[in-house]
């Protein structure tokens, strides 16, 4: 899969750049870009992080950011979070110290982003 996003930066005057790179899946999230390079993600000047999200058929996890955004992209399946279907294309958000359990109803990726 190939994606581009825009982050805007979190300093002033320093050239936008980009980056790519093949990452292993390291279970259900892995990390693709955070702002301090770890498991070998990609680093962004930013304080937010983004990952990708596997889930297999009837899997469940409770998606949570005390104090913090979170915004699940789906790219591929189909899941059900809070009595909604979210197919691929389908994106939602949650806000600082919300939760929801989200239920794959079909193999899933999906992009977590974890934001200020």
């Amino acid at each position: 899969m190939v994606t581009k996003i825009w982050i805007q930066s979190n300093k002033k005057g320093i050239k936008p750049t980009y980056g790519q790179m093949t990452i292993e899946s390291k279970g259900t999230l892995t990390p693709l870009v955070t702002p301090d390079g770890h498991d070998n993600s990609l680093i962004v000047n930013q304080d937010a992080s983004l990952y990708q999200l596997r889930m297999v058929e009837d899997e469940e996890l409770t998606l949570a950011n005390a104090a913090r955004h979170g915004y699940l992209h789906i790219v591929k399946g189909e899941v059900t979070a809070d009595g909604q279907i979210f197919s691929a294309g389908d994106a939602f958000a949650i806000g600082p110290d919300e939760k929801v359990t989200a239920v794959a109803n079909t193999k899933v990726e999906a992009l977590w982003f974890d934001l200020p």
